[in-house]
């Protein structure tokens, strides 16, 4: 091939051109201290960049955001359960005591007055919230776990039992009733005539709310075979209310109690169950609920019917609401607590159940104050006296399956309030095992983030000195181009003839 000097001048101007913007190339690269200035300098830088960033920007969100909120969410919860732990944990205490007879008639008002206190306390801390968002009420963050005001509303409320609700429960039949009972009156009481107070047990199931609607009844129904068993309404206070015949149910509106008979009893306990472990279902209305007590909504099935008009009526389904956070890749973690989880229904009935114990005794110990006091005014060895004295062993009778019943509830209470703590500890343990791997997943991400921090500077930015140096190489070979150059363009074709 032949080469001339146009060939030999094109080729010297072709090498310097590459020279020169081999150094404006890693000019720029000193300059930026990148690699490469858009992805068509070099397409696999270009593609790990962007993948680094990806992974990176993704780091920072559970860094700075997803695992920030999911920690304060559950520090929330855990602080509110551990304040639970603490109040069921004096609940039981006030329990043993009773149970040891560290009290005495004078302190039982004491005692009610600091279990009602408990009681309030129980659910108020269950409306704590996180930055505006309550934490116990599932997806429903924008309401609370129980009524924070006195309200009106009706619901039709649907609660599932299995045969283990069942349990029984101990009342005092033909109470002594001495309010038309004086001086003026006591000579013509036929006190043979009144009946001997006498001690009940019967089976019971407690729903969840007390003072409910008499008008509507309440139903059974069993809920694998759909079978419905009938309830016959009455009040606590009616003569025989705890006795039921064998194959009789009685719906006590005022205390929320169904009061069972055998049949009843057997046919329920025996009854299969579903796969959520429930064997049948009672269905009864409440209107008008106070300060405190537990919206529904949030614990069963149930029909919101305060508006007349049954096309407004709202149904709620009671259903798992797990709110989860992803914390890492491919990872995500539970952050809430329902409310039914830990603070359930049982808590402030079971309360109720001793308080009512409680206040039945000191009833009866006023009643028999009121006795003796008109047993002393009377005279001596009078018909009158006679007559109060037989009142007074009637009254004693009842003091005593008062008592009875008032030490077998603070005994049941001692057991079940140690299994409520039980199980709130349990929910403060499972948060606190959350807020560990919370902690590890944070620890590691950290770890991560560093990690693709050097791999992305490693990928796209230079090393200055050894730049610097290239570029000074490239410099040498320039001017060395230049010069090789002008050796070649000096020579005319005068030199070669």
């Amino acid at each position: 091939m032949r080469i001339t000097n146009g060939i030999l001048i094109n080729n010297s101007l072709n090498n310097i051109n590459n020279n020169k913007t081999n150094m404006d190339t890693l000019n720029t690269q000193l300059e930026s201290e990148k690699k490469i200035q858009r992805p068509s300098d070099d397409p696999i830088i270009a593609i790990r960049a962007l993948r680094f960033r990806s992974t990176l920007s993704e780091i920072d969100q559970y860094l700075s955001k997803n695992i920030p909120d999911a920690e304060s969410w559950m520090t929330e919860t855990e602080r509110v359960l551990e304040n639970t732990v603490k109040v069921l944990s004096d609940i039981t205490e006030y329990c043993n005591q009773a149970v040891n007879g560290y009290y005495d008639t004078t302190n039982k008002n004491t005692i009610v007055s600091q279990l009602k206190a408990y009681r309030d306390q129980i659910y108020s801390d269950a409306n704590a919230d996180c930055a505006g968002r309550t934490i116990f009420t599932g997806y429903k963050t924008d309401g609370t776990l129980t009524f924070t005001s006195d309200n009106d509303k009706k619901y039709e409320i649907t609660q599932k039992f299995s045969g283990n609700a069942i349990g029984t429960v101990n009342k005092v039949s033909n109470g002594l009733d001495i309010s038309g009972i004086n001086d003026s009156t006591i000579a013509g009481t036929d006190i043979s005539a009144i009946k001997l107070p006498t001690q009940v047990t019967s089976y019971r199931i407690r729903l969840g709310y007390d003072k409910l609607e008499a008008g509507s009844g309440a139903t059974i129904n069993l809920i694998e075979t759909g079978e419905s068993i009938t309830t016959v309404t009455k009040t606590s206070t009616d003569i025989g209310a705890y006795e039921p015949g064998a194959g009789e149910a009685y719906y006590l509106a005022d205390t929320g109690e169904l009061i069972l008979g055998k049949d009843v009893y057997k046919k329920l306990s025996e009854a299969n169950v579903d796969s959520e472990g429930n064997s049948f279902k009672i269905t009864y209305t409440k209107k008008g609920f106070n300060k405190g007590e537990l919206d529904p909504i949030q614990y069963f099935d149930c029909v919101d019917k305060t508006d007349d008009n049954p096309d407004n009526w709202v149904t709620y389904t009671s259903r798992k609401q797990d709110i989860k956070y992803e914390i890492n890749f491919n990872q995500d973690i539970k952050i809430n607590t329902q409310g039914k989880e830990v603070f359930n229904q049982d808590m402030t009935r079971d309360l109720d159940d001793i308080i009512e114990s409680v206040n039945y005794a000191m009833n009866v110990e006023d009643k028999k104050s009121r006795i003796e006091k008109m047993y002393n005014s009377a005279k001596e060895g009078s018909t009158e006296q006679k007559k109060y004295k037989e009142l007074l062993d009637l009254c004693d009778r009842e003091l005593d399956f008062a008592k009875k019943n008032m030490e077998t509830a603070f005994t049941y209470g001692l057991s079940v309030f140690n299994k409520h703590q039980d199980s709130v500890s349990l929910a403060e343990a499972d948060v606190g095992a959350k807020l560990k791997r919370l902690e590890l997943n944070e620890s590691r991400l950290s770890d991560q983030q560093t990690t693709v921090k050097k791999l992305m500077s490693t990928n796209e930015e230079v090393n200055v000195s050894n730049i610097a140096i290239k570029i000074k190489e490239a410099r040498s070979i320039y001017d060395a181009s230049l010069a090789a150059a002008s050796m070649v363009v000096q020579k005319k074709l005068l030199d070669f003839l």
